[in-house]
């Protein structure tokens, strides 16, 4: 996390999380319902995009009219609109566009099911670990 973008730091962990390739891959699969390959992740100021030839997902980091642009192309084939707050029901400049909220332990669950990393395969482990005393 060398290069602070942001000056919420949970956005910049966030953005920072999307730079594992794994991490990105769930969220889409996710949202998508599906694989996807070369997804690419771009920080802007008020949000952060993941996209390939064929999708493409905003993260809405703010509610403000900053990201007015993208009511133009709300009507585009695979754009998703995500959110990780129920902020956006009352308050968003979006009020004709569906937001999915994204449930931040469905994602960490899946990373933890569908991951081909060694390390978080042993952390699915420990969190399915139920150990119990032996009596002697």
């Amino acid at each position: 996390m060398d290069d602070i973008f942001y000056e919420k730091k949970e956005h910049q962990i966030l953005f920072w999380l999307l730079s594992n390739t794994e991490f990105t891959a769930v969220l889409v699969y996710l949202i998508a319902h599906r694989e996807h390959q070369n997804l690419k992740v771009i920080n802007f100021s008020h949000a952060i995009e993941i996209w390939n030839d064929h999708l493409t997902i905003v993260i809405l980091l703010s509610v403000g009219i900053q990201n007015r642009e993208y009511l133009d192309i709300r009507n585009n084939r695979n754009l998703h609109f995500i959110t990780f707050s129920g902020f956006y029901a009352d308050e968003s400049i979006f009020k004709d566009v569906y937001i999915k909220i994204i449930d931040l332990k469905e994602w960490f669950d899946e990373i933890m099911k569908r991951s081909k990393n060694e390390e978080i395969k042993r952390l699915f482990e420990l969190s399915k670990l139920k150990i119990s005393m032996i009596r002697d």
